[in-house]
């Protein structure tokens, strides 16, 4: 559900014993490194106390008038809010002083000042997006000869 498959124990497995999220490299029996090499996990968790169904709602209005025998005038309203849509944030992310040392090629699971050391990446996702479109759509449609059409189309939207 919402990327946990890759979460441990699904496709990690880490057996070594003692250790801490904020060093997971030294052993708290022995305050020495761990004698394997420790692979740095991602996590995908969901914000169940923030998490809402997502809802969508579409509406329009349009009028069509008649200019003469040969011409109709057509504008629309369109639009459509999204609320509750599913947003990832990460939580796991270095100090700015730390960006120079991993732009130069430093693993990015050991970056100092990283909150959560050893893991590559700690993702939340909760139902906090919303969206919205607004349109307003013309439309001349005229026949101008006998077998030759005239039609003018023009929208006009705004996005939030």
């Amino acid at each position: 559900m919402y990327d946990a498959g890759p979460n441990i124990p699904f496709s990690l497995n880490v057996g070594l014993q003692e250790r801490q999220l904020v060093e997971p490299g030294i052993s708290l029996a022995t305050g020495t490194l761990a004698n394997r090499p420790i692979n740095p996990a991602d996590i995908t968790g969901l914000a169940v106390n923030n998490y809402k169904l997502p809802a969508s709602y579409q509406y329009s209005i349009g009028v069509q008038r008649q200019l003469n025998a040969k011409s109709v005038l057509t504008i629309n309203y369109v639009g459509n809010q999204n609320r509750h849509q599913s947003d990832r944030s990460e939580y796991n992310l270095p100090d700015q002083a730390a960006l120079p040392s991993l732009i130069g090629g430093a693993k990015y699971s050991l970056a100092p000042g990283l909150p959560f050391t050893g893991f590559r990446s700690i993702r939340l996702t909760a139902a906090e997006a919303n969206t919205h479109y607004n349109g307003l759509q013309i439309d001349v449609n005229s026949q101008v000869g006998r077998d030759l059409q005239l039609r003018a189309f023009s929208t006009r939207f705004r996005v939030r």
